[in-house]
C-alpha cells in the first residue's frame, strides 16, 4: 500500500479496540495502514466502513435487529413497495431506504418490529391495522399474496440466527449453495475436506474484511480436530448439481453435473476471497489441510466455534 501522505511505503496495522455505540461498548479489530515515513494512520473508505460494520453488526445481533439484506427480503417476500411497507409499519417516508440502501441501523423498537413481521401472522395484524391507510386494491392484493406466504425455509440453517457463531452472515441458502458450487467449479472435482476447509477460511476472511461471512453457515470441530460446516453432507446432498464419488483412496469427492452454473448471489469481493483461499489450498493434500486447521484452531473446543478476526490475521494481511 502506498502512503497518501508521502507516496512512500505504508504497513498494515490491526489492533483490537473498544468502540462505544448507542451507549454500549463493543470490541472490534481496527484495520488501518501506517505511513512508514510520517507515522500517520489512514484507511481506504472500504476498510473504514468494514471497521464500523464490525460494531454495527454486533449491535444488530445483540438486539435482534435485522440486517439491510434481511429488511429488503422481508419487504419483497410480502410483495410490498417501500411506501406501502412504511404505511403498514408506521415508519417515516424515507426510513426504509436508509435501512436498506444506506445501512442505517434501525432503532431497537423499529428493529424488533421488522424482526417480528418475519412471521406472516404477525405481519397480518399490522396489515389489518393499516387497512384504512391503503387503497382497497392495495389492501386486497397484499392480503391475497399473504395467503401464499409460508414461514422461511430452514432446511440448511435450521434454528440458526445471525451471530458470531455464523459470522453474522446472511441466511441465504442460494448464496451458500453458490459458494460451494464455485469452489467445486474452480477445482473441477474436490474432496469434501478441501471444500469444507475452503468455505471455512473464506468465511473467516470475509468476516474480517467485510464484517460478515459469505455462507452464514455454522461450523464445529469434529473428532479428528477438523472444523466442518454443521451437517455438511446434508447440505451438499441437497444441491442438485453436485455428484458424489469415491477417489482411489476412498475419500469422498464432489463434482458438478451441470455446465450452466451461475453465481449471481456472490459479490465480486466474495469471489475474490474464494479465489484467494483456493490458491492457498491449491497444492495442499488432505493431510496438509488437516494439519493447517489443527494448528490454526488449536484452542477451539468442540461444538463451540465463534468467528474471531484473531484467527485470520495472517489471511487479512496477505489478502489486503
Amino acid at each position: 500500500m502506498e502512503s497518501p501522505f508521502t507516496g512512500g511505503k505504508a504497513e498494515l496495522v490491526i489492533s483490537k479496540e473498544v468502540f462505544e455505540y448507542r451507549k454500549e461498548k463493543f470490541t472490534y479489530y481496527n484495520i488501518q495502514y501506517k505511513c512508514v515515513d510520517t507515522g500517520e494512520f489512514f484507511a481506504p473508505l472500504e476498510i473504514e466502513n468494514s471497521n464500523l460494520l464490525q460494531v454495527y453488526n454486533q449491535y444488530r445481533a445483540l438486539h435482534g435487529i435485522p440486517f439491510p439484506d434481511e429488511i429488503t427480503a422481508i419487504r419483497k417476500r410480502y410483495g410490498l413497495s417501500r411506501p406501502q411497507m412504511s404505511k403498514i409499519l408506521g415508519f417515516g417516508e424515507h426510513q426504509l431506504k436508509r435501512y436498506e440502501d444506506d445501512g442505517e441501523v434501525p432503532s431497537e423498537s423499529n428493529g424488533k418490529t421488522l424482526s417480528a413481521i418475519k412471521n406472516p401472522k404477525v405481519f397480518e395484524v399490522y396489515l389489518l391495522n393499516a387497512k384504512n391507510q391503503l387503497t382497497t386494491k392495495e389492501f386486497d392484493n397484499i392480503l391475497s399474496n399473504l395467503k401464499h406466504v409460508t414461514n422461511y425455509d430452514t432446511t440448511i440453517y435450521k434454528s440458526v440466527v445471525r451471530s458470531k457463531q455464523n459470522g453474522l452472515g446472511e441466511l441465504n441458502a442460494q448464496k451458500a449453495v453458490q459458494a460451494a458450487e464455485y469452489v467445486i467449479d474452480r477445482g473441477q472435482s474436490v474432496s469434501a475436506q478441501k471444500l469444507n476447509a475452503t468455505l471455512l477460511y473464506a468465511d473467516m476472511l470475509a468476516y474480517a474484511v467485510s464484517a460478515k461471512s459469505i455462507t452464514g453457515l455454522l461450523y464445529q470441530k469434529n473428532v479428528r480436530n477438523n472444523i466442518d460446516p454443521h451437517n455438511f453432507f446434508d447440505f451438499y446432498r441437497a444441491i442438485p448439481e453436485v455428484d458424489f464419488a469415491l477417489d482411489s483412496n476412498g475419500r469422498i469427492t464432489l463434482s458438478l453435473n451441470s455446465i450452466q452454473i451461475f453465481f449471481e448471489e456472490l459479490t465480486k469481493k466474495e469471489t475474490e476471497i474464494l479465489d484467494y483461499v483456493l490458491s492457498i489450498f491449491n497444492d495442499m493434500d488432505e493431510t496438509a489441510i488437516s494439519e493447517k486447521i489443527k494448528n490454526d484452531f488449536a484452542n477451539i473446543k468442540p461444538d463451540n466455534f465463534d468467528f474471531d478476526i484473531a484467527f485470520s490475521l495472517d489471511l487479512v494481511k496477505n489478502f489486503l
